[in-house]
């Protein structure tokens, strides 16, 4: 099984990916810094069910970062672009906005560290060779596929 990659992991790659031909990928590092685990037990479907709620603090590092060659701005709209598409309910969580901190080395470069807060389920499927033991069943840690109704009736129950 491919190993599950959080929302830092995916954000920190995407930012790799679009500046990378401005910032060398290894000056570009993430990690979290402080965690919580709230308990949960929603049931998911398909068997699934979500443990528990991981909420993060998540700090990415740009060492480097050539800010004469490319607009800070740029960066910063790819963070909050990456946000709005893909955590869309950081309100919900009351997750806050990404704080920026940037330390001017010379003419030509600065490092930047963005520092912004995840949350996000831990969410489980059974499986008889899991490692983790629940009520007397085992599961594996894994996204829960959810099945989407692609149709739909509506009865407006007049009979017409």
């Amino acid at each position: 099984m491919a190993e599950l990659q959080n929302k830092l992991q995916y954000l920190t790659q995407f930012i790799q990916t679009s500046i990378s031909s401005k910032v060398l990928v290894n000056k570009i590092t993430s990690y979290q810094d402080a965690a919580t685990l709230q308990a949960d037990g929603e049931e998911r479907g398909n068997d699934g069910l979500v443990v528990a709620q991981w909420r993060y603090h998540g700090v990415i590092s740009i060492e480097e970062f050539p800010h004469r060659k490319l607009d800070p701005k740029v960066l910063f709209a790819l963070v909050m672009c990456w946000l709005t598409e893909h955590d869309a309910n950081r309100d919900i969580y009351e997750l806050g906005d990404p704080e920026v901190e940037v330390e001017v080395l010379d003419h030509e470069k600065a490092d930047v560290l963005i520092e912004l807060d995840f949350m996000e389920p831990i969410e489980m499927l059974p499986d008889p060779e899991g490692l983790v033991l629940y009520f007397g069943e085992r599961y594996t840690v894994a996204t829960v596929p959810v099945d989407v109704a692609e149709e739909f009736e509506v009865d407006n129950g007049t009979g017409h």
